[in-house]
């Protein structure tokens, strides 16, 4: 499984951040792939317009579970125009590429 992933996937896969749900959130996004079936939830608490806190429940591959834990560390502290602003190619370059 490792050889297909880099380092930093793994780190993730392994050892997620914020794994969980927050009480009250003041957003929630769900997001499924129906070709693998990966679907993940993305709950945030914002203050001020900006991001507090983010916790993310993922049902899929090691892939996926890296995508959405490495994503949570990313729009942590960032103002709400900002966490909207990440694109794909930051998440993947994140985790290595």
């Amino acid at each position: 499984m490792g050889e297909q992933y880099t380092d930093e996937v793994m780190k993730h896969f392994l050892e997620p951040h914020n794994v969980g749900v927050i009480d009250e959130p003041d957003g929630v996004g769900k997001v499924g792939n129906p070709v693998c079936g990966d679907i993940m939830e993305l709950q945030i608490k914002v203050e001020d317009n900006k991001i507090v806190d983010a916790k993310f429940r993922t049902f899929g591959c090691g892939a996926a579970i890296a995508t959405s834990s490495v994503l949570t560390d990313m729009v942590k502290d960032k103002i709400l125009i900002e966490a909207l602003k990440i694109t794909n190619e930051e998440v993947t370059q994140a985790l290595g590429g």
